[in-house]
């Protein structure tokens, strides 16, 4: 019995970031709705300034920690990578910005590609309405597809653009994922009844 409680514990903490990741969607989608110029234009040295930053104090931490296990090299790499990225973002502007675009438009589809195997959890534990889920998160899967082939568009547009699908995204997500979290409930409590009910043999 006791083996079985670190996969729960684990399934908590993978359920809890995605909640997380839904939720700065939305944040995030909301800021560059309302902002799309400042997102246009501080986008690459926001996220330059946070990579040299990052990548500094982690190669800090690597010379201050005395041990010298494989792990920490990889830290150590890995904030070498972080100061490079930093470096680049701020004098590639143009290419980084691009890139960093691109990124984003991958995790709305991955992020939908998810929600569409829930849509399908959903299906598979009999909830009545799982097509809506599966449409919302082919749509979604669209849109990030849309935000990477068009994002030669006006620097606002596709910012805005960009905007709409996290929101969109994240909305998506958190339902998808209260609606899978209650059904499964409602299935575990009728399995609990009926074996409680079930005639003993």
């Amino acid at each position: 019995m006791p083996d079985k409680q670190p996969p729960r514990s684990n399934k908590r903490a993978m359920l809890g970031t995605f909640l997380m990741a839904s939720i700065a969607y939305i944040v995030l989608g909301i800021f560059m709705v309302a902002k799309p110029q400042a997102v246009a234009d501080g986008l690459n040295d926001v996220f330059g300034v946070v990579m040299l930053i990052y990548g500094i104090i982690t190669i800090i931490a690597f010379f201050l920690n005395k041990d010298s296990e494989e792990n920490l090299f990889l830290e150590l790499a890995t904030g070498v990578i972080a100061i490079g990225l930093g470096i680049f973002s701020l004098l590639s502007q143009d290419l980084m910005q691009k890139i960093l675009f691109y990124v984003i438009g991958g995790v709305l589809i991955i992020d939908a590609l998810v929600n569409i195997k829930r849509a399908v959890n959903l299906r598979m534990i009999g909830f009545p309405r799982w097509g809506f889920f599966l449409i919302a998160a082919i749509i979604g899967t669209l849109l990030g597809v849309v935000c990477i082939i068009f994002y030669s568009a006006v620097g606002k547009t596709i910012v805005v653009l960009f905007g709409i699908s996290l929101i969109y995204e994240g909305a998506v997500s958190l339902l998808t994922i209260f609606f899978d979290a209650r059904t499964r409930k409602k299935v575990k409590r009728s399995i609990i009844q009926y074996e409680q009910n079930r005639p003993i043999d």
